[in-house]
């Protein structure tokens, strides 16, 4: 229960970091706005499990299906091209962490 509610409630927080991230690289509104919509909803979509590693590692790289893996769904876990559930915790602790350090450097190269 506790590892539900703890995903459901750092989706968002994810997902606005990792929004900062590509609007600090972007740096135009309406740009940043549709490559963050693309980059975490519209492309995941074409992303499913299948023979290839490389399209699994890609797989399990974005926040919404991470997300997935960390509540625990069943179906999600039998599939061994998936990352465990330890796997996944840990790269939704990076994105915020990649997101907020790609936007400091950023912003200190540039907005100085």
């Amino acid at each position: 229960m506790l590892r539900v509610l703890a995903a459901n409630a750092l989706l968002a927080p994810v997902s606005a970091l990792a929004g900062m991230g590509i609007g600090a690289l972007v740096r135009h509104t309406a740009g940043a706005v549709v490559t963050v919509c693309a980059a975490l909803v519209i492309v995941p979509t074409f992303f499913q499990p299948t023979v290839h590693q490389w399209l699994n590692d890609l797989y399990a790289l974005v926040p919404f299906y991470l997300w997935r893996t960390c509540l625990g769904l069943p179906q999600l876990l039998d599939d061994p091209a998936l990352p465990t559930v330890a796997g996944s915790w840990a790269a939704f602790a990076l994105w915020p962490l990649a997101a907020a350090v790609l936007t400091l450097i950023v912003v200190r190269r540039r907005d100085v």
